[in-house]
């Protein structure tokens, strides 16, 4: 157990074995068909501002990002959401092409026994994606759903809140790129054992030093943070891995929550947020 942990944490950034694994596992997924026109990979950072991502740009904090503008490969745009303007809003639009009547991230239905529905929740989320959808979403043709509220009307899905109650798509292929190799799930489990300890480090830095506005976070948020910005992002990334490396997905919406579970807590330009923002791009 010693020698794997250790193992483990000396090779945190040594990639080559991991993508080996997953590479041979994706090969023989393919059968030797290799599809001749190219797929589409959407990633959403939840919450990061506009400003503020061109803020973490500037300080050097995103280099790949910044590399990405500057080679003149991809280009950085505003885009103004409707209202309302959170991500529950905004994920039923772009993967359903409906967000009526989702007026905020929660409110009170008069003509519903005053019930109060909400963009969170299993049960309410499965609710609100029934009544959008028309079963025509963005990734119903050969799509993938990664850590969404809703699914755009695929099957292909992993921690998508709107099916994670379907215990028969609990399984997916895509798991393979995360324990293609042995070592790989360690891996995780000694990362958010780290993001926890920065989390202890960080509410200690926050009383000692009064930062204000500050709320309280308490010792059940530790694992919360945690599993949101280490867990579900190293989910998110591998699969992704996976899915280009065998090449049979044609779209693909992927969800990132670190930032937006962090800012939360910690405020949208603290120094917690500038060190999970820097560890997203590192891979």
């Amino acid at each position: 157990m010693i020698t794997i942990v250790l193992s483990t944490i000396l090779s945190l950034e040594d990639d080559g074995a991991y993508y080996q694994a997953v590479l041979r596992e994706a090969q023989r997924k393919r059968k030797g068909h290799i599809k001749d026109y190219p797929g589409l990979i959407i990633v959403e950072i939840d919450g990061l501002a506009y400003d503020v991502l061109c803020e973490a740009v500037d300080r050097g904090i995103m280099p790949t990002v910044k590399s990405m503008i500057d080679s003149k490969i991809h280009t950085l745009k505003k885009w103004k959401t409707d209202l309302s303007s959170q991500t529950g809003a905004s994920q039923a639009g772009i993967l359903h092409g409906n967000n009526e009547d989702i007026t905020a991230f929660r409110w009170i239905e008069k003509e519903n026994d005053n019930q109060v529905m909400q963009c969170s929740g299993v049960t309410k989320v499965k609710i609100l994606e029934e009544r959008i959808s028309d079963g025509n979403g963005l990734l119903v043709e050969n799509g993938a759903s990664r850590s969404n509220l809703f699914s755009g009307d695929t099957d292909n899905v992993i921690f998508t809140f709107s099916k994670i109650t379907d215990l028969k798509k609990l399984y997916n292929g895509a798991w393979f790129s995360i324990f293609s190799n042995p070592s790989d799930f360690a891996r995780i489990v000694v990362l958010v054992i780290g993001d926890m300890i920065h989390e202890i480090y960080s509410q200690l830095k926050h009383k000692i030093l009064n930062i204000q506005p500050r709320i309280s976070r308490g010792i059940s948020y530790i694992p919360t943070r945690a599993g949101t910005n280490i867990f579900v992002r190293e989910i998110n990334t591998e699969t992704r891995i996976g899915d280009m490396m065998v090449g049979d997905v044609d779209v693909a919406y992927s969800t990132y929550l670190g930032y937006d579970e962090i800012a939360h807590h910690s405020g949208v330009r603290d120094e917690d947020v500038w060190f999970a923002s820097r560890e997203w791009t590192s891979r």
